[in-house]
């Protein structure tokens, strides 16, 4: 018998009494009866698994032409307070199947930092070069545009250029003077302790060393087209006074050995 069933026994005997007990002590003490009963039954069946409604039904299985008459085994239901502890033991697995994502995640997270921390230098080094070659190649369009339009423009371009550097140049005499632009270097980019952030820390390299390549190609293979441009380019890259910068373009420039 389960809960519920008791739960109906209850009610109907219940009903009972107060359409057929008319004594007036016996009807409230019939009733408080009925409901401790039901509330000690419950308790019971709460603490004990109960089997299912059909366990003990009888089964008849055809063996070799014969009827054989079988008891079927008992099926077990779980009682609500089994089913309250099974329920914790899934609330704490779950919670620890999420601390362990989390922990996860948060590795993850480190190693990404670390990675970035220890390529900041070389991340530096090869924006700050993009950023001088980027400067360099715009006035070598700029300069090439210019010669274009013939002599006559050329001349007139320089001698407004004259007038506005002699206006700058008090000014720029105040401001201080352009940090050194250091050579990328690749070799010393990344070094960890921990295995695996140095192996994501190559794979880090590896993806700027080979952006670098693509960004460099591409501006030399522009500069090839044009010989008058690629001298304005050089002459800008001179002009700049940074010797590392210069000389890391120059060997890149001069074969496979510096890509």
């Amino acid at each position: 018998m389960s809960a519920k069933h008791l739960l109906l026994v209850a009610c109907a005997w219940s009903v009972f009494t107060i359409a057929a007990v008319f004594t007036s002590w016996l009807a409230p003490l019939q009733l408080i009866t009925i409901w401790a009963t039901y509330g000690l039954l419950r308790g019971i069946l709460a603490d004990r698994p109960v089997p299912d409604e059909d366990a003990a039904m009888m089964v008849a299985e055809p063996q070799g032409g014969a009827i054989s008459i079988q008891q079927r085994s008992p099926t077990f239901v779980r009682s609500p307070a089994q089913q309250e502890v099974g329920n914790r033991g899934v609330g704490s697995s779950r919670a620890a199947g999420l601390q362990a994502g989390l922990n996860r995640i948060n590795d993850r997270v480190r190693q990404k930092v670390e990675v970035e921390l220890a390529t900041s230098d070389l991340r530096l080094s090869l924006s700050c070069e993009r950023t001088a070659i980027e400067a360099a190649l715009r006035a070598a369009r700029s300069r090439r545009e210019i010669e274009r339009k013939g002599p006559d423009y050329v001349r007139r371009y320089n001698e407004a250029h004259a007038r506005l550097s002699g206006v700058l140049q008090d000014f720029e005499q105040g401001l201080a003077p352009t940090p050194i632009i250091q050579a990328p270097d690749f070799d010393a980019a990344c070094t960890s302790q921990d295995p695996l952030v140095a192996k994501l820390g190559q794979e880090r390299i590896s993806e700027l060393r080979k952006a670098r390549k693509i960004f460099l190609d591409e501006c030399l293979d522009e500069l090839a087209r044009d010989p008058i441009m690629k001298m304005l380019f050089w002459k800008k890259i001179l002009d700049q006074e940074q010797p590392q910068l210069a000389q890391a373009l120059t060997e890149y420039a001069a074969g496979p050995v510096g890509k």
